[in-house]
C-alpha cells in the first residue's frame, strides 16, 4: 500500500534535485508498491481500456527501471473516487478540471495540500482522492496524437505527467513549495526534454524529426532515485546496451556487472563519453553520454549512459570514443576512430593479429593503424593498453605492467617470457602487493640459479648488482643496502624491489619497454 506523504521532504543541498522536485512523495511499505486504475468521468469514458492500460504500464516500466517502486494495474473503474488504487487516471472533456485545450494532461502531486489548492471548488469536498491522479484532457492535442509509443508526443505526456505524481515539478517554477528553479541555481541550460522529461522545451524546436523522450531523463532519474531509492536489480549482471538511431532520447542505467555499450550495427559513427560527470558526492553513479556523429539522427538520438559501464565496442564508422576514470577497454572497430581513455588502465581492441597493424607513438599517445581491412587508422591517447588476437602491448610503465617487467628482467636477468609476464600483470591488476610477487619469484629454481641459495649478505648484494644493473656496486649503495639487509630492517624481497624498482634500473629499461611491453594471457 501507498499513501501521499505526509508534509515534505526537506531539501537535499544538490540543486540538481532540489530544482527538480517539491518534497513531495509516497510512503511506501515494504512491497514497494504503488496501485493505478483507470476512471470514467460522467459521461466521459475510455474507450479502449485495455490499450490504454498496456501504453500506461509501458510508462510506469521505465520508472521501474530506474527507481525502487511497483506498480501494479487494479481495473478500470466507473469513477476515479471510488477507484480501489492509489493512482487514477481519468478522462475530462467538459471543462471540469480543464479551463482550456491548452493544458494536455494534469498530474496532482502526492500531497494533499497541494492537490486541494489545485482542484476546481466544487470537486474538493466530494474528490477526496486527487493525490497522484492523472487527468487527460479530451479537448487537447494529446487526446488526438497519433501514438503512445516511447518517443512520440502522446507517450512524453505519460511520463510527464507520472513525474508529478512521484514528486518532479517542471524546472521553471518552484512546485507550489518554494522550491528553486533551475534559473535560480544556473541550470537554465539544462531546462530541456532530453534532459528532463519535466522541461517544457525541447531539444531541437524547428527540426521535422524532433522527437521526445522514451525514458525518464537523467535528471530525472537521480531526482527520483533520491526519493525512492535506486532500483539495483537493474541490469545486475554483466550486459550489453546497444546503440541504435532510434530517434528517441533514453537513459541507459546499469548499477552493476561487467557491461558496455555497442554501436556495432549503427549506420552512424557516434559520439561516446562514459565520464561526462564522474561518480562524487553525493551522486552515487557517473554519467555518460552516446549519440551518432552525423547524419539526420543526429538531432533526436541521445543516450544517457548511468551507473557502471566498463567498456565500448564501438561502430563501422569513424566515432570518438572518451572514458571515465575506471578501468575500461575501446573497440573502435571499423573506421578511423579518436579514442581517450581516463586515468584507470584502460585497453583499445583490435580484432586482428598485432601483425595486422602498425603502431607509432607519438606525442598525444599513439596511431594504429590496419594494414588492411576496414578497422582504419585509430587515434589514441590516455590509452595503457592495445589488446590484438594473438598478443597484448602494455605501455604502462609506471603501472602494474612496467613493475612486472622490471621485477622479472631483475630477478631472472632477461626479457620476461609473454606468458609469464601476463600471469604477473594480471595478478598485480587485481590489487596484489608487488612484494609479495618478488618473494615469490625468489623462492624459484632460475631465482635461486642466479643469486644462491641463503649465500651472505654481501654476496647477495653484489649479486643484484651484476644481474640488475649490471655494474660493480659502489661503495655507498654496497653500505646501505647490506646494512639495511644485515639489520633485518628490509627483508631481500624489499631490496630485490629496491633494485627492480630503482632510478637506475627504469632508465636502463625504459627505451625497451616504452615501444610495447608484449604479453599474453
Amino acid at each position: 500500500m501507498a499513501t501521499p506523504g505526509i508534509g515534505l521532504l526537506p531539501l537535499t543541498g544538490s540543486n540538481g534535485i532540489d530544482a527538480l522536485t517539491n518534497g513531495t512523495y509516497w510512503n511506501l511499505d515494504p512491497s514497494r508498491t504503488i496501485t493505478w486504475a483507470l476512471a470514467n468521468f460522467g459521461s466521459q469514458s475510455w474507450p479502449n481500456p485495455s490499450a490504454t492500460a498496456a501504453s500506461i504500464t509501458q510508462a510506469f516500466n521505465t520508472f521501474s527501471y530506474f527507481a525502487h517502486i511497483n506498480f501494479r494495474y487494479t481495473g478500470h473503474y466507473p469513477d476515479p473516487n471510488t477507484a480501489n488504487a492509489d493512482m487514477v487516471f481519468s478522462l475530462d472533456g467538459t471543462g471540469t478540471i480543464f479551463s482550456s485545450a491548452n493544458t494536455w494532461a494534469l498530474g496532482y502531486f502526492p500531497n494533499s495540500q497541494l492537490t486541494q489548492a489545485l482542484l476546481p471548488p466544487s470537486l474538493r469536498a466530494v474528490y477526496t482522492n486527487a493525490p497522484g491522479d492523472i487527468w487527460m484532457n479530451l479537448s487537447s492535442f494529446s487526446a488526438v496524437t497519433a501514438s503512445y509509443t516511447p518517443g512520440a508526443a502522446g507517450f512524453y505526456v505519460l511520463l510527464h505527467e507520472i513525474g508529478h505524481t512521484l514528486g518532479l515539478k517542471h524546472p521553471h517554477d518552484n512546485g507550489g513549495t518554494g522550491h528553486p528553479t533551475f534559473n535560480d541555481v544556473g541550470g537554465s541550460l539544462l531546462d530541456i526534454d532530453a534532459a528532463t522529461i519535466m522541461s517544457y522545451n525541447e531539444t531541437n524546436p524547428l527540426s521535422a524529426l524532433s522527437l521526445h523522450p522514451a525514458s525518464p531523463m537523467i535528471l530525472d532519474v537521480i531526482a527520483l532515485q533520491s526519493i525512492y531509492g535506486a532500483n539495483l536489480a537493474t541490469n545486475a549482471g554483466d550486459t550489453r546496451h546497444m546503440l541504435t538511431n532510434t530517434g528517441v532520447f533514453q537513459t541507459f542505467f546499469d548499477p552493476s556487472g561487467s557491461d558496455y555499450v555497442d554501436a556495432s550495427t549503427s549506420q552512424y559513427g557516434w559520439n561516446i563519453n562514459l565520464g561526462i560527470v564522474e561518480q562524487s558526492g553525493g551522486l552515487p553513479f557517473s554519467i555518460g553520454v552516446a549519440e551518432p556523429r552525423d547524419g539526420a539522427a543526429t538531432s533526436t538520438t541521445l543516450d544517457w549512459l548511468y551507473g557502471s559501464f566498463e567498456g565500448v565496442m564501438g561502430s563501422g564508422y569513424a566515432d570518438a570514443i572518451t572514458g571515465s576514470s575506471a578501468n575500461e577497454w575501446f573497440a573502435g572497430w571499423g573506421g578511423n576512430d579518436n579514442i581517450t581513455g581516463g586515468t584507470g588502465t584502460d585497453y583499445a581492441v583490435f580484432y586482428r593479429n598485432r601483425s595486422d597493424f602498425t603502431v607509432t607513438r607519438n606525442t598525444a599517445g599513439m596511431t594504429v593503424n590496419a594494414r588492411a581491412g576496414n578497422e582504419g587508422s585509430d587515434s589514441l591517447s590516455g590509452i595503457e593498453r592495445l589488446k590484438f588476437q594473438d598478443q597484448y602491448l602494455a605501455f604502462d610503465t609506471e603501472g602494474t605492467a612496467g613493475q612486472a617487467y622490471r621485477l622479472y628482467q631483475a630477478a631472472f636477468d632477461r626479457k620476461p617470457d609473454n606468458g609469464g609476464l601476463g600471469s604477473w600483470i594480471g595478478w598485480l591488476d587485481q590489487g596484489n602487493a608487488l612484494r609479495d610477487a618478488a618473494a615469490f619469484f625468489q623462492t624459484t629454481p632460475e631465482f635461486i640459479s642466479k643469486y644462491g641459495s641463503n649465500v651472505p649478505v654481501s654476496s647477495f648484494v653484489t649479486l643484484l648488482y651484476q644481474n640488475v644493473l649490471h655494474r660493480a656496486p659502489d661503495a655507498g649503495g654496497m653500505s646501505t643496502w647490506t646494512t639495511v639487509l644485515g639489520s633485518n630492517q628490509w627483508s631481500r624481497a624489499d631490496v630485490l624491489l629496491g633494485f627492480s624498482e630503482s632510478a637506475e634500473n627504469k632508465a636502463a629499461l625504459i627505451g625497451v619497454m616504452q615501444n610495447g611491453m608484449e604479453f599474453t594471457v
